[in-house]
Formats: structure tokens, sequence, C-alpha cells
């Protein structure tokens, strides 16, 4: 079963790392190793802060640094997104142009239930012709692999009156059933801050 953390859940999860951050620092206010005093503009003053380096850390922990360097590697490698969303369910067949790769701000990305895959529709002006390319540069990126829908991904089919959520199974999408995916709990959300 597919998890997600609802609205409630991100805003209960904001509450506890602010909470966090207020039990760490509270303390230390302008004490040695302690944190920064703000000045009147509510501004840590520029002589209480030092550069960080790869070898030395600064405002941040070593650990937090590596951290960031691996959720910003599997961001820049598309590991990270929302759920990609595609703007239209075709069940036609169609022929893909495969040695292309354009922009997805040139059309909008669809689904090919034939074909099993997402592809790029741009419309040409003046003719109205459809054209598909198998690939175009941000799929990966937004999320959409190399087009093949994968195994337990969301999916959210844009639709201005009700958008509708798809799961993919590996091979192609179903639509999410109620009970297939469920919201991560508050309880969930406070194990992982280990109280």
């Amino acid at each position: 079963m597919a998890k997600f953390v609802g609205e409630n859940g991100l805003t209960h999860y904001t509450d506890k790392v602010k909470a966090l951050i207020k039990s760490k620092t509270t303390d230390r206010e302008g004490v040695k190793n302690g944190v920064a005093m703000l000045d009147e503009n509510t501004k840590i003053k520029d002589n209480q802060l030092w550069d960080a380096t790869e070898n030395k850390h600064g405002l941040m922990t070593s650990e937090d640094k590596k951290t960031c360097q691996e959720l910003k590697q599997a961001n820049e490698s598309g590991a990270l997104v929302d759920v990609p969303i595609f703007e239209e369910y075709n069940n036609e067949n169609v022929t893909l142009i495969e040695n292309v790769t354009p922009s997805s701000e040139s059309g909008f990305i669809m689904f090919l239930s034939k074909m099993n895959r997402f592809v790029l529709c741009i419309i040409e002006s003046g003719t109205g012709t459809r054209k598909y390319y198998k690939n175009w540069k941000e799929m990966r990126k937004e999320g959409f692999g190399n087009g093949t829908p994968e195994s337990g991904s969301l999916y959210s089919l844009k639709d201005n009156s009700k958008p509708m959520l798809y799961i993919g199974n590996g091979t192609t999408i179903t639509p999410v059933t109620q009970g297939a995916i469920e919201s991560i709990s508050n309880g969930e959300i406070d194990q992982l801050f280990g109280k």
C-alpha cells in the first residue's frame, strides 16, 4: 500500500520540526558554543557567522552537509519529484518520434494506454497536427523515468473538474481506488523524531 503525507500531516511535521529546533536552541542563546543572537531586525550579525567549506563545518554539521548533498543529487537525478502530472489519457494507436527530444514546455504529457507509456504531445500551430515524442528533455526530472509507469509510483491526470490519481504497476497505470493509499499518521511522523 502506498503512503503519502497529507496536508494535516505536513502541518504536524512542520510543527514538530519547529519544536525540535526551539528545544535545541533556547537555552544556548548567546553562550559559548551556543547559538547566535539576533539584532533589532531579527538578523544574525555578520561577525557571528563564518562560511562553511568542504573541509570545515560552518553553518551546518558535516552530517547535515552530507544529507543535503545526497538530497541535491537525488533531486537532480529526478528521484525526488511531486506526483507527476499528465494531461490526457489516450487509447489510440499513434506513431512515436524517437530521434528528437523537445522540451515539455512545447506541449503536454499524455498516457498512451495501447502502448503503456507516457509521451510528449505537441500540436503543430496552423495545422493542428499532433506529434508524439517518445522522449523529452525533462522526462526524468518531471517523474516519468523512461516513459514506462514505475511500479508503486503515483501519477495524476490533470482535470479541471476533478483530478484523477493513478498508480503504476511496472507495465501500465490503473486508477487508485479508495483504500489503495493512506495518509501517514501523526503518530508515524512522531516516530521519525524518536519521541
